[in-house]
């Protein structure tokens, strides 16, 4: 499901490379609120739960930085 339309973001894109949410909310910023609470745009279904959100983290910090 999308997280961010404008720069078409899935879900599954951001599992695949957690960096990318620093991309979301680049362009028009209507999902930025939604990314905040851990929500899809324009609801309150969770994107992540918890435990999903401590795995990307740690994965992000494993993950070298795009320059």
């Amino acid at each position: 499901m999308y997280v961010c339309v404008c720069n078409a973001i899935t879900s599954g894109d951001i599992e695949r490379d957690p960096t990318l949410i620093t991309s979301c909310g680049t362009k028009c910023g209507r999902c930025i609120p939604y990314v905040q609470r851990n929500c899809y745009a324009g609801t309150d279904v969770e994107i992540f739960t918890h435990e999903q959100l401590v795995a990307l983290y740690k994965k992000s910090i494993a993950t070298p930085q795009k320059s």
